[in-house]
C-alpha cells in the first residue's frame, strides 16, 4: 500500500507536468521533448540496471546478516556509476549532430542539459537500490515522489520563464537531482558500516548477474520507449506529436504497476535465496496489476475523446484510436514488466533472452508498418500480447518441473 500510494502521487506528479507541458509546447514541441526523454531513458538504462543489481544482492545479503557486504557493495557500485557516467556522456557528445538531425531538433541547449541529468542519475540506484532491497518501503516511497514532485514544480517555473522545451528538461534534471538526494540518504548508516568484501567466486558470479540485469532492462528500456522516438522518425511533426501524447496517457496505465514491482522484485529474492517457492507470489501479483491497470483501459475504450480534451485539449483529440489500443498494449506490458523483474529476482537467463528478442521483433515491426500512428501503437499490441503468453508459458511449465 506504501508503494502504490507513493506510486499514484509519483506518477500524478509525472502525468501533470506531461499534460501542462503538452498544453504550453504545442504538438511539434512536445514531440520534441518526448523524443529528448526517450533518449533520456534509454541512455541511463545502466541505473535501472544497477538497481535492480543492488536491490536483489542487497535483500540477498540481509537474508543472510552480511550488512557488511552490503556497504561494501554500495561503495563499489558508487564508483563504476560515476565512471559509466561520464562514458555515456561523451558518447552523447559525440553522437550530437546525429541525434539532432536524426529528430530535427530545434536548439543544443536541451542536450547539454540531459547530459547533466546523466551525471546526476547515475548516482541515484546506489540509493534507491538498497532501500528497496532493505524493504524500507516508506523510504523507497519518498524517493518515487520526490523526483516527480520536483521535476513538476521547476519545469513548470523553468517553462513558465520562456526557456520552453530546454526548460522542461531542466525540471527533469532538478526533480532527479531531489530524488538522489533522498536515495543516498535513505541508506545512509550503510556509508558508515564497516565493508566486508565478498569472495572472489561470490563476486564472478555477481559480475555475470550484472551482464544479465544490463541486458534485461536495455531491452526492456527499448521496448517500452523506442516508440515515441521512432514516431518522431517516421510520421509528420503533427501527427509524432499526437502520437506523443497516447503513448504518455498510455503509460499512465504501465507506471500503475510500478508499485507492485517494487515489491516483487525483493520478496521474490528473498524467498529465493532461502529456497522457497515464488510462483504464488507472482500469480497473486499479476491477478493484481491486471485487476489496477485494466480499469484505466477500459476508460480509454470507452472515452478516449474527452479523456483528451479533458487533459490537452481539442488540438490533441484526434490521438483518441491511438490511444484506445495503447491502453491495451500497455496492460499486457505492465504484465510482462512483472515476469522481467520476476527472472531477475530468481536469476533467470531465460527472461532476458526472450526479452531480447521481442525488443528486436518490435523494432522491426515499426520499421515495416509505420504508415499511421495507430498502426505502430498495433505494432506494440501485438508485440505485448506475444511477449506475455510466452512468458506466462515458461513461468508456469518452469513451476511444474519444480513440483517434481
Amino acid at each position: 500500500m506504501i508503494m502504490f500510494t507513493a506510486t499514484l502521487i509519483g506518477g500524478g506528479c509525472d502525468y501533470l507536468f506531461q499534460i501542462l507541458m503538452g498544453r504550453s509546447l504545442g504538438p511539434e514541441s512536445y514531440s520534441e521533448l518526448n523524443a529528448l526523454l526517450s533518449i533520456f531513458y534509454i541512455v541511463i538504462v545502466p541505473t535501472q540496471a544497477i538497481g535492480t543489481f543492488l536491490a536483489r544482492y542487497t535483500s540477498k545479503f540481509k537474508a543472510e546478516g552480511n550488512h557488511g557486504g552490503i556497504a561494501w557493495l554500495m561503495r563499489k557500485a558508487l564508483v563504476y556509476a560515476l565512471v559509466l557516467g561520464v562514458l555515456i556522456v561523451l558518447g552523447l557528445l559525440i553522437a550530437m549532430p546525429h541525434l539532432i538531425k536524426f529528430i530535427s531538433l530545434t536548439s543544443t541547449l536541451p542536450v547539454f542539459i540531459l547530459m547533466a541529468g546523466v551525471l546526476i542519475v547515475m548516482v541515484a540506484p546506489v540509493g534507491y537500490g538498497p532501500t528497496q532491497g532493505l524493504q524500507r518501503f516508506h523510504l523507497s516511497g519518498l524517493y518515487g515522489v520526490a523526483g516527480p514532485l520536483g521535476k513538476l514544480v521547476f519545469g513548470l517555473i523553468l517553462t513558465a520563464a520562456g526557456f520552453g522545451v530546454a526548460g522542461a528538461i531542466g525540471g527533469v534534471v532538478v526533480g532527479s537531482f531531489f530524488a538522489t538526494i533522498v536515495g543516498l540518504l535513505a541508506v545512509k548508516d550503510y556509508f558508515m558500516k564497516p565493508r566486508v568484501p565478498v569472495s572472489k567466486d561470490e563476486t564472478t558470479v555477481m559480475s555475470k548477474y550484472v551482464l544479465t540485469v544490463t541486458a534485461a532492462i536495455a531491452g526492456w528500456a527499448i521496448l517500452i520507449n523506442i516508440d515515441i522516438f521512432m514516431a518522431r522518425q517516421y510520421l509528420p511533426p503533427y501527427e509524432a506529436g499526437l502520437y506523443s501524447v497516447a503513448s504518455v496517457l498510455g503509460k499512465v496505465i504501465y507506471f500503475l504497476s510500478g508499485g507492485v514491482c517494487s515489491v516483487l522484485l525483493p520478496k521474490v529474492s528473498d524467498y529465493h535465496a532461502r529456497k522457497k517457492r515464488t510462483i504464488e507470489m507472482m500469480r497473486v501479483s499479476a491477478l493484481l496489476t491486471f485487476s489496477i491497470t485494466i480499469i484505466v483501459a477500459i476508460a480509454y475504450l470507452l472515452f478516449p475523446t474527452p479523456i483528451l480534451d479533458f487533459l490537452y485539449g481539442n488540438v490533441y483529440v484526434d490521438a483518441a484510436p491511438v490511444l484506445s489500443v495503447l491502453g491495451l498494449a500497455m496492460v499486457f506490458f505492465s504484465l510482462c514488466g512483472l515476469f522481467l523483474n520476476y527472472g531477475l529476482a530468481i536469476a533467470s537467463r531465460f527472461y532476458v533472452t526472450i526479452f531480447s528478442i521481442f525488443t528486436v521483433l518490435q523494432v522491426a515491426l515499426i520499421m515495416m508498418f509505420h504508415d499511421s500512428a495507430v498502426e505502430i501503437a498495433l505494432d506494440l499490441l501485438a508485440t505485448s500480447i506475444c511477449l506475455l503468453i510466452v512468458s506466462w508459458t515458461y513461468m508456469e511449465m518452469r513451476a511444474k518441473a519444480e513440483r517434481f
